[in-house]
């Protein structure tokens, strides 16, 4: 499959920015930004993005300078061609959104990162990172996970916690894992509100030989865990990103292995990704969720499976554009839902959006 450059939404730069310590690029002069005039070239970095009118909207999108009309909506490949991306797979339908800025009475437009955990009543409770706050919770009405109400407090014990994946344990305490000072760190709960952080880090930036971003993890039968983690997106910057994997017995101390997914893969998904789910299924098989460009489209969810965690293959497009930051509950041994970020609305700005599964 062909290279794949990445860029993501442009208030999900928000975040990075506050964890890196890097100043935003504006919403107007971002990639999957709206911009006012089709045709329009402006440099970002040491590229170019151009605005591109498709779909009843106007917004930047990363440019190469080469053939075509700048402005104009992306060719259609042709049939067979390499550039046509990844076949879809039915696997959710988009249902609504579950989290806003009103969700938490924030009028910062930016809920993101979202990581949720099933309760021993049946319903779910979300983690997010809300901007101007740190790390929010918001618990369901009901057992179907259709409306979420805010809980009071904070989870994150400073607001420079992001892109949290929370983990429940066997023990019934909750392990939130977090990016913090460019590493992976940990804070453990006994009730899933109040955190204390774990000592030390859980994987480093010279440890894994880059910045990390969120890490996901899934049981290994007989024993330990396995971890999925990308690159962590910088603001301005589109990069070809890619996913490694790392193995721990505790979730304390992590060894890296192999990358994934990306260039030098070691199975067949060579392009890249970044924010990956782990779900973890029968026989051993573990289904990667994440987000990558899709050629002549715009960044779309995308899902590869494994028969044994590392060679990933048939790499699909969940068919959900722009979505980002993929995390799914699961509700029973056949169902479960998927929340994944997205612009809600001018108003609301960026957002948590969820799909049903299918089937």
């Amino acid at each position: 499959m062909a290279k794949r450059r990445i860029f993501y939404l442009p208030l999900a730069f928000v975040i990075t920015g506050l964890l890196v310590g890097v100043a935003p690029a504006g919403a107007q002069s971002s990639p999957g930004g709206a911009c006012p005039t089709p045709g329009a070239v402006e440099t970002l970095g040491s590229g170019q993005i151009v605005c591109i009118a498709l779909n009843g909207s106007q917004t930047w999108q990363p440019y190469s300078g080469g053939g075509g009309t700048p402005g104009a909506p992306p060719e259609s490949p042709t049939s067979g061609s390499s550039a046509a991306g990844p076949k879809k797979i039915k696997l959710y339908k988009p249902y609504g959104t579950a989290l806003s800025q009103e969700t938490f009475g924030s009028t910062d437009q930016q809920v993101a990162d979202v990581t949720g955990v099933r309760l021993k009543n049946g319903t779910i409770r979300l983690y997010a990172f809300v901007k101007g706050m740190g790390i929010r919770s918001a618990v369901s009405t009901d057992k179907t996970g259709s409306k979420f109400t805010a809980e009071p407090g904070m989870r994150s014990t400073q607001e420079f916690w992001g892109q949290p994946r929370a983990v429940s344990l066997s023990d019934g305490r909750l392990r939130l894992f977090y990016l913090s000072g460019g590493a992976i760190k940990s804070a453990i709960s006994d009730d899933g509100l109040t955190f204390s952080e774990e000592a030390g880090s859980r994987i480093t930036t010279e440890q894994a030989g880059f910045e990390p971003g969120a890490i996901t993890v899934v049981p290994v039968a007989g024993g330990g865990y396995r971890g999925y983690f990308s690159d962590l997106e910088r603001p301005g910057v589109i990069a070809d990103h890619k996913i490694v994997t790392a193995t721990s017995p505790d979730m304390l101390t992590w060894t890296i292995g192999p990358t994934v997914v990306g260039e030098g893969s070691v199975g067949l998904v060579s392009a890249g990704g970044k924010h990956p789910f782990a779900l973890a299924e029968s026989k051993g098989k573990v289904r990667l969720f994440y987000q990558a460009d899709v050629p002549g489209s715009e960044p779309e969810l995308l899902t590869a499976v494994s028969d044994d965690g590392l060679k990933f293959k048939s790499e699909r497009s969940l068919g959900i554009p722009r979505g980002a930051d993929p995390d799914i509950v699961k509700l029973n041994k056949k169902k479960s839902l998927l929340f994944y970020g997205d612009e809600i609305d001018p108003t609301n700005g960026f957002g948590i959006k969820e799909a049903k599964s299918i089937g």
